[in-house]
């Protein structure tokens, strides 16, 4: 078989013509990993600001293993709420939103029923462009705890979801703590 979700309908009929059907869900590929990762402001100490989607580990924004960064702080903004919470891929990483109801992403989609890398491939071409740019780069809008995303970096494709994000007013160690399916 090919890779994918296939769905198996059985029809049971007694004697009498009354019959019941059973169906049951076979997916055919490659078992997605599940990891966690948490991503830095990238305005905070050196060595933050980026994230290695393989490992699951905070990297510099500029690290050559990180396939996303944060896009830091807004000086002209109050310190208290400068985090822009924006993200932006990095090494070759294209990010898209991952929208329920839209380009052919089910209103009951979830991240949990991802089960196999191929349905995350596939997920990537019913993504979302981002729109935004900053300083050449496309960037997210301002991330929040749910969103989804999908990444491309070469032939490796990852599906995000936010956990959290977590702000912190007195300095520069905002965060966001993400699931990755990989």
């Amino acid at each position: 078989l090919t890779s994918g979700r296939y769905v198996y309908t059985f029809i049971f009929t007694d004697e009498t013509g009354l019959s019941q059907s059973q169906s049951i869900v076979v997916i055919v590929g490659t078992t997605a990993e599940l990891i966690e990762g948490v991503l830095l402001n990238a305005a905070g100490p050196s060595g933050t600001g980026g994230l290695d989607l393989d490992q699951g580990e905070g990297t510099g924004s500029m690290n050559a293993a990180a396939e996303i960064k944060d896009q830091g702080i807004d000086n002209a903004q109050p310190f208290a709420t400068n985090w822009k919470q924006q993200i932006s891929g990095v090494n070759g990483s294209i990010i898209k939103y991952i929208v329920r109801g839209q380009n052919g992403i089910s209103d009951t989609f979830s991240f949990d029923s991802v089960k196999s890398k191929e349905e995350i491939s596939t997920l990537f071409n019913n993504g979302v462009d981002f729109t935004q740019t900053s300083d050449g780069s496309l960037v997210s809008n301002e991330i929040s705890a749910g969103d989804l995303l999908v990444v491309n970096n070469g032939t490796n494709y990852y599906l995000l979801e936010i956990k959290s994000v977590n702000v912190t007013t007195a300095d520069n160690g905002d965060n966001y703590v993400i699931d990755i399916k990989k």
